[in-house]
């Protein structure tokens, strides 16, 4: 346990002078903005320290700012006060899984049996068990069938995967075949489904999975969970604050620029900010400014990928080729798997001239091979230097995987004239 964990605890323990119970104090190293909020939820606990709901919304609070200790303190009181509530056996699960995995999945169980229609204490049980190589002991967990059909496709998966570790891959590739139908947009079942099929010898099938698997979204391979999306609503830090900032309806762009400038000049080795405010700055019809922005950041801080796409971004609004093919080319030295980089770089290369554009564009195809605009652009630049026959083979390729992209008529059409003009130079 570490010192900071044993103080905590402590705290929690000892009498609180006046109200009988100890209330864990907010940790002062915290954002102002931050601690403003704790000490407004702690004073609603100290005066009514019988109440599960203070104790329960005090350590969701701190919970969503990663005070973990602190709020497993307040969970188990609001257990005592409110035994039959599940969100706070399940939520202080949450905490000690960590340090004590046993006792998270006592707690978990718990909360199931407080509460058999809840689907998220089940999955995130088994999910533990499958964790520990207990398949079975999952299986028999995740067994409950709720209707929604987001937590069936969820209960699909853990199914296949139970049946995975058992050995029983056919049964494994059908659960997950139902699962990826459940959910068409959820990148983790069709990954899975994808491995099965591969274990079960199916290769043409997996890798019709992997290309749809392409097109999806790289970071949608989470699933619902109501408790949790509790506490993360709950965050209120500075960076909460800045997607308030840019994501609010009908947005104040003015108003959002001087919000994120004062949250970057208060946290100036954060470069999160500072993409932010330039993003804004570049939303907002400045790109100049986005540029005075990200430099002094880049000045003062070793290159961040993000920060120098920014700034690229900005110089390609003032028609600064130069400069901007210098911060793409740097971000894919950082970074050679980013395929948005590559493709930028060889936006500003083609401005310039430059005989790289076409291998940059190359290299941002094999990274992102759904990118129908870089396979026209590719094309574009094929045959405006006479490489009619690769032209030819990039329109194909564009074809077959986006059928219905809108350049594929003019590119067709571009090609004709330049094999009936024998291969000479055409812009389209």
């Amino acid at each position: 346990m570490s010192m900071r964990t044993l103080i905590v605890w402590l705290a929690a323990a000892c009498l609180c002078a006046g109200c009988g119970e100890g209330v864990p104090p907010v940790d002062p190293s915290l954002d102002p903005t931050v601690r403003v909020v704790l000490e407004q939820l702690r004073a609603d606990v100290v005066n009514h320290v019988d109440s599960a709901a203070s104790w329960g919304r005090y350590g969701i609070a701190l919970d969503a700012h990663d005070c973990r200790a602190e709020a497993a303190a307040c969970y188990r009181r609001a257990r005592t006060l409110a035994p039959a509530e599940v969100a706070w056996a399940y939520l202080l699960a949450g905490c000690v899984e960590r340090e004590n995995p046993q006792a998270a999945v006592d707690l978990y169980r718990r909360a199931v049996e407080a509460d058999g229609h809840a689907a998220e204490p089940r999955f995130r049980l088994a999910e533990l068990l499958l964790a520990r190589d207990e398949p079975r002991a999952a299986l028999e967990a995740v067994g409950f069938s709720p209707e929604e059909p987001i937590h069936e496709a969820h209960r699909l998966a853990l199914i296949a995967l139970c049946r995975e570790r058992l050995g029983e891959v056919d049964v494994a590739c059908r659960a997950a075949t139902d699962a990826a139908r459940l959910a068409p947009l959820h990148r983790g079942v069709h990954e899975l489904l994808a491995r099965l099929l591969y274990r079960a010898g199916d290769h043409d099938a997996a890798e019709r999975v992997l290309a749809r698997c392409r097109g999806l979204a790289p970071d949608a391979t989470s699933w619902p969970d109501a408790f949790r999306d509790t506490v993360r609503d709950r965050r209120v830090d500075p960076h909460r604050l800045a997607d308030l900032a840019l994501s609010a309806p009908g947005v104040d762009r003015e108003g959002a620029v001087t919000t994120l400038a004062r949250l970057a000049e208060r946290h100036p080795d954060d470069w999160t900010f500072t993409a932010d405010l330039a993003r804004c700055q570049i939303e907002s019809g400045d790109p100049g400014a986005a540029v005075v922005t990200t430099t002094r950041w880049l000045d003062r801080h070793p290159p961040t990928v993000e920060v120098l796409k920014l700034r690229g971004a900005a110089r390609l609004l003032r028609e600064d080729w130069s400069a901007a093919a210098a911060d793409f080319a740097a971000a894919t030295r950082l970074r050679p798997s980013d395929a948005s980089a590559w493709s930028d770089l060889a936006f500003a290369q083609q401005q310039l001239d430059s005989p790289e554009a076409a291998d940059s564009l190359r290299r941002a195809i094999a990274l992102a091979p759904l990118a129908g605009d870089d396979r026209a652009r590719l094309a574009e630049l094929l045959l405006s230097v006479g490489d009619v026959e690769e032209a030819r083979r990039t329109v194909a390729d564009l074809e077959s995987l986006i059928p219905g992209h809108p350049a594929i008529d003019r590119l067709h059409a571009a090609i004709s004239r330049a094999g009936r003009e024998g291969g000479a130079r055409v812009r389209d």
